[in-house]
Parts: C-alpha cells; sequence; structure tokens
C-alpha cells in the first residue's frame, strides 16, 4: 500500500486535500454535544503573606505547597508565580476527563497535610482554592525565524558542466498549539551540485513536518514525516524521496540529552536502477550548549 502512494505522489496529495476539506466542511456541522471533553480542568490555589518578598514567598510558600502537591491523580503539570506584593499563585492542570470535584478534595487533602510547614501568618489568612479555567482553551501561534529568498550560483571548472545561478527559498513555521505540543512544518527549495552523468545541478523541493510533545518535564518525543522532489536539469529524470522518523529524548540534565532515533528513507525514481530505501536507527548523547 506504502509504495502504490509513493509511485503516485500527485494523488496522495490530492487524496490527502480531499480529507483536509471534508474534516474542514463537517465540522462546521457537528452538534455542539459531540465534541470531545478536552479542556483539561484545572485548580488554582491562592495564598497572601503580608510584606515578604518574591524570594521569601517561594521558599516558604510556593515551594513548599509544590512539593506537597506532587502524586495527584491525574496531575498534568503545575505552574506557580510569587508577586514581590506577597501573593502566591500555583496553578495544578489534571488530564482532560478528569473529576475536578475529586481532585479538588484530594487537593484540600494534601494542603491540609503542608500547612504545619506554612508561615502562621498565611495559616491565619487561608489558602484560597478554587476551579480555575483560562480565557482561551487553546493558543495557536505561527513563527517563522528564518524566512530566506536568494540564489545560489553553482560553478563549475570542468567545461564539461554548465554553471547555473538558480533561486532559492525556505520558510520554517513553527505552530505551538498547545503548552506542550508543537508542529513545525518546512518547506525549501534548494539546487544542488550532482555529479550524475547529463546533469550539472539537482533542484530539491522539500516539505517537512514534524510534531514535538512533551510527556514530561524531562522526557521529549518526536515524529516526522518529509516528502522532496528532486529534478535533475539536463536529464529526464525525477527522483521522489519520502522520510519517515521518531525519536525520544530524555533530558539528563540541562547540558546531556539522550536521544534515541528511527528512520526509514525511500527514493522512488524513473531512472534505472535508483531506486533505494534503509532503515535506521540509532542511540547516543548529545551536548546541548
Amino acid at each position: 500500500m506504502a509504495r502504490f502512494f509513493i509511485d503516485r505522489p500527485i494523488f496522495a496529495w490530492v487524496l490527502a486535500i480531499l480529507v483536509m476539506l471534508g474534516g474542514t466542511l463537517a465540522i462546521f456541522q457537528l452538534p455542539l454535544a459531540q465534541y470531545p471533553s478536552i479542556a483539561p480542568p484545572q485548580i488554582r490555589l491562592s495564598a497572601t503573606y503580608t510584606g515578604a518578598s518574591a524570594k521569601t514567598m517561594e521558599d516558604s510558600v510556593t515551594q513548599v505547597i509544590e512539593q506537597q502537591m506532587t502524586g495527584l491523580d491525574g496531575l498534568t503539570y503545575m505552574s506557580s508565580s510569587s508577586s514581590s506584593a506577597g501573593s502566591a499563585s500555583i496553578t495544578l492542570t489534571f488530564d482532560a476527563g478528569t473529576d475536578i470535584n475529586t481532585a479538588q478534595m484530594q487537593v484540600q487533602t494534601k494542603l491540609e497535610q503542608a500547612k504545619a510547614r506554612l508561615p502562621d501568618e498565611v495559616q491565619q489568612q487561608g489558602i484560597e482554592i478554587r476551579n480555575s479555567s483560562s480565557d482561551f482553551l487553546i493558543i495557536l501561534s505561527l513563527v517563522s525565524d528564518n524566512p530566506e529568498v536568494g540564489a545560489t550560483d553553482i560553478s563549475y571548472d570542468d567545461p564539461s558542466f554548465d554553471d547555473h545561478l538558480l533561486a532559492t527559498a525556505m520558510v520554517d513555521v513553527d505552530w505551538n498549539i498547545t503548552r506542550l505540543t508543537t508542529i513545525s512544518v518546512t518547506a525549501e527549495r534548494a539546487p544542488q551540485a550532482t555529479t550524475q552523468p547529463g546533469s550539472s545541478v539537482r533542484i530539491d523541493n522539500s516539505l517537512d513536518v514534524s510534531v514535538t510533545h512533551e510527556l514530561r518535564r524531562s522526557l521529549l518525543v518526536e515524529l516526522d514525516a518529509g516528502y522532496a522532489k528532486w529534478n535533475f536539469k539536463g536529464i529526464d529524470r525525477k527522483d521522489d524521496v519520502t522520510t519517515v522518523g521518531a525519536g525520544v529524548t530524555y533530558l539528563m540534565n540541562r547540558y546531556i540529552h539522550l536521544v534515541a532515533e528511527y528512520r526509514y528513507y525511500d527514493r522512488s525514481s524513473d531512472f534505472e536502477l535508483a531506486d533505494f530505501s534503509r532503515h535506521q536507527a540509532s542511540i547516543g548523547l548529545k551536548l546541548q550548549l
């Protein structure tokens, strides 16, 4: 089945576009009751310590509560802020579908266990617990740090090869669909020198898509797929290159990352004996400076 679509890339693109258009049209007809419950429930804790600095608030209140909240059922992550006005706010975010009433009871129990380690003034004023939901469900942002348009001059000393001045372009877009998930799309047109007999330059048109998700604070999972069309100028040769990969990154500390990757590469060509495919797996340490 994979070979069928690799050999017919135009059909594959048309089919994908039709599926996307069908989904776009159908979503406006979907009853609200049929929408999945995807908004993660949140509980916010607010505390006040009059006269305390932000550092004091962080050390004596915020960190104490955060340490006590670990181990809650369905807790995805927590975020906090401490201000120099003597106030602190801790937001607990749970998995979608978690019973917010049960979660609030567990938070109340954990907080009671932590109260003895909090300053007396904080205990006297009490800590507010309430269900919290942001004004927005999802933040969508498209960011391109390096759109490039230019030209590449390819020259050869050998007079049997033609010189070329060709346009190049690249756009890299990052789409933060949630706090933990990022989709990156890279489109590029770039000429490459080649030693293929009869051709002095190869035009690469490529599209790469990757999805990165943070499972935990120190564990990242990435899936990526790419498609490229290679056109060899001067001869009748066109190659279709498809790549699919998956990787897991474990952040051992700020500078050292353990990386495990798998990648499949397939090249389909209308040129004789140019078809090629391979599987590649690797594991190693990455130094991040």
